[in-house]
């Protein structure tokens, strides 16, 4: 595969644009069960909600994005053909260029933690190929 290039989202027409349609590509989600209008998703880019915000480009094509939440979490989507290493250069980018918030008990874990769609069966697969280990399950009441 080519290499990933990970591209800070700075909120312009095109970014915004771009991650409306990686949006539209993806299968699975945890945040929202419509896809929001346009104005609505260009509004949350603007906000800029998250720590770090990256879209993942490949030479042929963005592929995908990652964010990182105040509260360590970090979201991964990906869209197309993607592979274990793929995955693994995200962690690895994140873990040379952020570190954990400090932890605030019953607030914020004192690690990263990647939330996975239930549904997204390939990114649970690819995590625990690369060693990562199931912290919890979470389920909407």
């Amino acid at each position: 595969m080519d290499e990933l290039f990970f591209e800070p989202i700075e909120g312009t027409c095109e970014q915004i644009d771009v991650l409306y349609s990686l949006l539209l590509e993806r299968s699975g989600g945890i945040s929202h069960r419509n896809i929001p209008s346009e104005t609505e998703h260009k509004k949350f880019v603007l906000n800029s909600p998250y720590r770090g915000w990256f879209l993942v480009r490949r030479d042929c094509g963005y592929c995908g994005a990652f964010y990182l939440k105040e509260d360590n979490s970090i979201g991964v989507n990906l869209v197309n053909k993607y592979d274990v290493t793929d995955v693994a250069n995200i962690i690895k980018f994140i873990e040379t260029r952020f570190s954990p918030l400090e932890e605030l008990k019953s607030v914020r874990a004192p690690h990263f933690h990647i939330n996975v769609s239930a549904t997204d069966k390939k990114l649970c697969d690819t995590l625990e190929t690369l060693g990562k280990s199931k912290l919890q399950v979470t389920y909407v009441v």
